[in-house]
């Protein structure tokens, strides 16, 4: 009998993944429900002030994490979908609740960034926005040791005339320089697929770098 293959192997467990996870995030959902709701409904009953400043802690954050596992379900129910006007504005924010769990554990401060333009563009959303957050993670993620860094991370969308641009931009806070990352082979593969390029630009300083994708303005 053949030994499937690794690159076989991790195709199979992606499969499955696929799956398994919108069945445990939609148990998951139900469990945080009962939580927030619980917790909402004892905060109306108690008059004590520091035990419904408590109560409602807990449901500020039951409700963070209803939003991150219904991003991951999304996420994880995703397939293709017709080519349509898409917003590369909401587009990231839709990844947000996936990415910043991320960006934090590499060690970023994700610092809002304000965008330009109308930034639409027209295409297939789910691989969008599959493309969107594979680019943003990668630049991100720890190290390959689990290193952390000590830096901040700005996305903005811009309009520039005849393409839309995603400009993602890490900075180290500290003398280290960033190690320059590349994005996924499938990345490239996925933006040609879009009519999509993409460009990785260390700065000079070796302290930061900008990874720009660019995608055709959608035409009126």
């Amino acid at each position: 009998m053949d030994t499937p293959s690794p690159a076989s192997a991790t195709s199979w467990r992606d499969d499955l993944l696929v799956e398994l996870v919108p069945h445990a995030v939609h148990r998951l959902g139900n469990q945080l429900t009962v939580i927030l709701g619980t917790s909402d409904l004892l905060a109306l009953l108690d008059k004590d002030p520091e035990r419904r400043e408590q109560l409602d802690s807990v449901a500020t954050s039951a409700r963070e994490a209803t939003d991150l596992v219904r991003a991951l379900g999304a996420h994880a129910r995703s397939g293709h979908e017709p080519a349509r006007a898409q917003d590369l504005r909401h587009m990231v924010n839709a990844v947000e609740q996936l990415f910043s769990p991320v960006a934090k554990a590499g060690g970023f401060e994700v610092a809002p960034a304000e965008s330009s333009g109308m930034a639409l563009v027209r295409g297939d959303g789910v691989a969008l926005q599959l493309l969107v957050l594979g680019l943003l993670i990668s630049q991100v993620r720890p190290g390959p040791g689990g290193e952390r860094w000590d830096g901040i991370g700005r996305i903005r969308a811009v309009e520039l005339g005849e393409r839309v641009g995603l400009l993602i931009t890490t900075i180290s806070k500290g003398d280290q320089p960033l190690v320059a990352v590349e994005p996924d082979a499938r990345a490239y593969e996925l933006a040609a697929s879009l009519d999509g390029r993409i460009r990785v630009r260390t700065h000079p300083d070796g302290k930061g770098r900008t990874l720009l994708l660019g995608l055709p303005v959608l035409e009126p």
